[in-house]
């Protein structure tokens, strides 16, 4: 088929440990979408495209919260190469809006922040027989955060650009049986991911006594993941169809997101 489109509603519950001298947790939820065509029979290209909105709370004192929409919009690409081996690439603009409040203080900040990510990887899949494949895939991942400076509960995190780099080891597997109706299939992935680059997502002082802490919002060096999902492939209006769901799952040192969603896919 020549073109693809696929629109998947998400949400998800998020817990964040020793961010600073915070433990946060709350929702998200969201949209995204894609938009792509392939090229020739070896590759394709696509626009994706998100909105979301993160809750956060301070879980001890249920005082500090923030409140985040962020706005995506990116591009990709994937070849396929011989015996199997393929690549990708994908590229990202995120412009998040922020509302960060504390009800001791009385007080309210908006900074919004923008941020991009790059990522490459590689692969290979191995067809197992007509039904069942399975793919590995090794991939290098590369996000910039600027922020603003917020001062907050007494906190003062400085504006900063921060740098990222996360190299990703993934495998997946994909299966199919055919129905009287139409085609069901079954997905299942699982990985990890390393944050390479030691960097921390912010740099806070802190006044304590009089004396000024320096303290830090850690990000995960470590992170653990998991997918499954179940898609029902049908015809509509001689198109190729499918309705999934799924669920995600990340577990890190200092963050843990049990997720899921729905996704429509349409190609023709």
């Amino acid at each position: 088929d020549e073109y693809y489109i696929a629109i998947m509603p998400f949400g998800g519950y998020n817990t964040f440990a020793e961010s600073g001298r915070y433990n946060l947790s709350g929702f998200d939820a969201g949209l995204l979408g894609v938009v792509g065509k392939r090229l020739d029979s070896a590759s394709s290209a696509g626009v994706q495209f998100g909105v979301s909105y993160l809750n956060l709370n301070d879980k001890d004192d249920k005082e500090f919260k923030i409140n985040s929409m962020n706005i995506m919009v990116g591009a990709n690409y994937k070849r396929d190469l011989k015996r199997g081996y393929f690549v990708k690439t994908r590229g990202d603009f995120f412009y998040l809006m922020n509302e960060v409040s504390s009800a001791s203080l009385d007080e309210t900040q908006k900074p919004n922040n923008m941020g991009f990510g790059v990522s490459l990887a590689g692969g290979k899949e191995f067809k197992l027989n007509k039904k069942d494949k399975v793919s590995l895939a090794l991939g290098l991942d590369y996000k910039g955060l600027k922020t603003a400076e917020t001062t907050t509960a007494g906190a003062v995190y400085e504006a900063g650009l921060y740098h990222f780099v996360n190299l990703d080891l993934g495998a997946n597997y994909d299966t199919n049986v055919r129905t009287g109706f139409g085609m069901l299939g079954l997905n299942a992935g699982a990985g990890v991911r390393g944050n390479v680059s030691g960097d921390s997502l912010a740099k806070s002082q802190v006044v304590l006594n009089g004396t000024s802490v320096d303290m830090l919002m850690d990000y995960d060096k470590v992170v653990g993941y998991v997918n499954l999902g179940v898609g029902y492939e049908f015809m509509v209006l001689k198109k190729h169809s499918e309705i999934s769901l799924m669920y995600n799952g990340s577990f890190g040192d200092k963050s843990m997101s049990n997720g899921g969603g729905a996704e429509f896919k349409m190609r023709w």
